[in-house]
């Protein structure tokens, strides 16, 4: 019995210290609406569980979110799109909200060219698609914002988009998967801390029913 509490106990310890927590949580950001003044009409939502970020009409939406690359970060994402093809569905990063870099930005789709880095032509009737892009062209440089654009300036109304589980990995074959605002530290999960609970009252239990 003591040795399958220890086991118990140790395994515990390592799930906690090793698994790491990816997905951007958007509820514990700051967000700006209108990154560059393209804001038009519209406006995002957050889900419930904070994985997925909608936006509707004619907006650009910056995450408040610190990044430094490498050569192996990457970023990874699931997009889908609904309602009137927009003129551009973008991410990118920038080190202000004033949209002067589209270099560091990657255009999914759209109707219209942008100047961006173009990584798909994405279809509305493609639903929702798993993006991974490598980001080491931006290796060396500071960013202090995600942003996510739905462009539609002749119909400021009908399109929407979400984006979501969002994460950052630098070397994603190690599973080193770091939340943007937080690249230099990993994050454990929140089922680890219900596990060590767990834990905690299976040698609570154990402890009582001994000495009682």
């Amino acid at each position: 019995m003591r040795f399958i509490l220890a086991l118990f106990l140790m395994t515990s310890v390592f799930f906690a210290t090793n698994t790491k927590a990816a997905y951007i949580d958007f509820n514990d950001y700051v967000i700006s609406s209108n990154y560059g003044g393209q804001y038009t009409n519209g406006g995002y939502v957050i889900s419930d569980d904070g994985l997925s970020l909608t936006l509707s009409g004619n907006l650009w939406v910056a995450v408040l979110a610190r990044l430094e690359a490498d050569n192996t970060s990457t970023l990874f994402f699931d997009f889908s799109a609904t309602g009137s093809y927009g003129e551009i569905y973008a991410v990118g990063f920038d080190d202000n909200t004033i949209n002067n870099n589209p270099g560091s930005f990657y255009q999914l789709g759209g109707s219209q060219s942008s100047g961006m880095n173009i990584y798909d032509s994405y279809s509305i009737a493609d639903g929702t698609v798993e993006y991974s892009i490598l980001l080491s062209e931006l290796t060396g440089t500071f960013y202090n914002w995600f942003v996510v654009a739905l462009d539609n300036d002749a119909n400021t109304t009908g399109s929407s988009i979400t984006i979501s589980n969002v994460e950052i990995c630098s070397n994603p074959s190690s599973s080193e998967c770091l939340s943007a605002g937080n690249l230099s530290e990993p994050i454990s999960e929140p089922s680890t801390t219900l596990l060590l609970i767990i834990g905690m009252l299976f040698i609570s239990v154990y402890f009582r029913k001994r000495y009682n």
